[in-house]
């Protein structure tokens, strides 16, 4: 007489959540190339795995996530301080978009064939975020309500491109600017009172002055509409002008950091791939990935173990953060 299966069992042949998790963690969060993922299984395990058992494990647990994805989404928008990029994705050999929300304790990443505000929107984290979005200057970001607060690396490369091409005065005056109030800003506890707050506000405006001066305000031709074309320290000016606060924001509020390299160094794994394996077949083995490098990403940022938590999430009970 056979004794029946263990639950779960409905092949001769059946791997365990534990080695599924394994299979994913190897391909989806170390980017080994499933020809190598396979070559370890034979070496370490004695196992005969194939391309497709891979591909349906990740399939699979990324399915079982859905519940982890809709709490961080939650946990992003009510954030008090969240970050938002994106970067280029080569799938199916065209030019895709991940768009990243996160913090420094959740991760949420997804898949658009946009950049812009269609891509932002899917996501579903910055249309609604109540608290303070960093960002760089693109465009689309700003078309939102809510709080902003710039990337000042961004900045500083701009200015450091000034300084060094044209020779601007104005831009070492304010990249010094923009160093020293940052050290300001982390020597301190608390927000600045508001005298202080005004007198910084006041020296970037005598700076900004002593750089449209050297720059020269933009010339309107003649018989023509709509703006007059500027140069790039015009254009520069300009928007230290335009945002001098969401500039400063990491000054007048300590929650704010100084850049947005939280959510450039969320990314980072995603480049990793995409270099590794030269981009994606299909839409959805690129969201497949996106979703469990979400989990990941926030696993480690919670300090948790990886492994088991990939292992509950494929048996369907992936963690749930409580804060972001």
């Amino acid at each position: 007489m056979t004794p029946p299966a263990p639950e779960g069992v409905t092949a001769p042949t059946q791997y365990g959540s534990r080695f599924k998790a394994a299979l994913v963690y190897l391909h989806e969060d170390q980017a080994l190339p499933t020809n190598r993922v396979r070559q370890l299984c034979s070496d370490l395990f004695g196992a005969v795995v194939s391309e497709g058992t891979i591909l349906e494990a990740s399939r699979l647990l990324s399915g079982r996530l859905d519940p982890f994805v809709e709490r961080v989404r939650e946990l992003l928008v009510a954030a008090p301080v969240l970050h938002a990029d994106e970067t280029g994705l080569r799938v199916a050999s065209r030019l895709s978009w991940c768009h990243v929300a996160s913090t420094e304790r959740v991760t949420l990443l997804g898949l658009h064939e946009k950049r812009g505000q269609e891509g932002i929107d899917a996501l579903g984290v910055v249309p609604q975020a109540l608290g303070t979005t960093v960002h760089d200057f693109w465009g689309p970001y700003l078309s939102y309500p809510g709080q902003h607060a710039f990337c000042n690396a961004h900045l500083l490369r701009e200015l450091t491109a000034l300084e060094e091409s044209d020779g601007h005065r104005w831009a070492t005056e304010m990249k010094e600017f923009l160093l020293e109030t940052k050290a300001e800003a982390k020597s301190r506890t608390g927000p600045p009172d508001e005298i202080r707050q005004k007198a910084v506000l006041d020296a970037m405006k005598r700076i900004l002055d002593r750089g449209w001066e050297e720059a020269g305000r933009p010339e309107k031709p003649r018989n023509s509409r709509g703006r007059p074309k500027a140069t790039p320290a015009q254009n520069l000016l300009r928007r230290f002008e335009e945002y001098q606060r969401q500039i400063l924001a990491f000054f007048f509020d300590p929650a704010i950091p100084f850049t947005n390299n939280q959510a450039e160094q969320d990314l980072r794994m995603v480049k990793v791939r995409q270099k590794v394996s030269g981009g994606f077949r299909t839409d959805r083995g690129a969201q497949v990935f996106l979703t469990i490098r979400s989990y990941t990403g926030t696993l480690r940022k919670q300090g948790r173990d990886v492994w088991a938590g990939l292992t509950r999430a494929m048996k369907g009970l992936p963690f749930l953060p409580s804060d972001a």
